[in-house]
């Protein structure tokens, strides 16, 4: 997800990768690890961190 998905959200608004991932975590069963999926955009897209 990190590696190969994530990085096509470049130029995106931030908003629209928050709502991505927060779908991504209500509407599969897969233990998906919220927080680190935040970090990492903010880390990638020097973001500076979700409201």
């Amino acid at each position: 997800m990190i590696l190969y998905v994530l990085p096509q959200f470049e130029g995106l608004p931030l908003h629209r990768i928050k709502e991505f991932i927060a779908q991504l975590v209500e509407e599969t069963d897969m233990m998906i690890d919220q927080p680190l999926l935040e970090d990492f955009v903010v880390d990638f897209f020097d973001a500076g961190g979700f409201e």
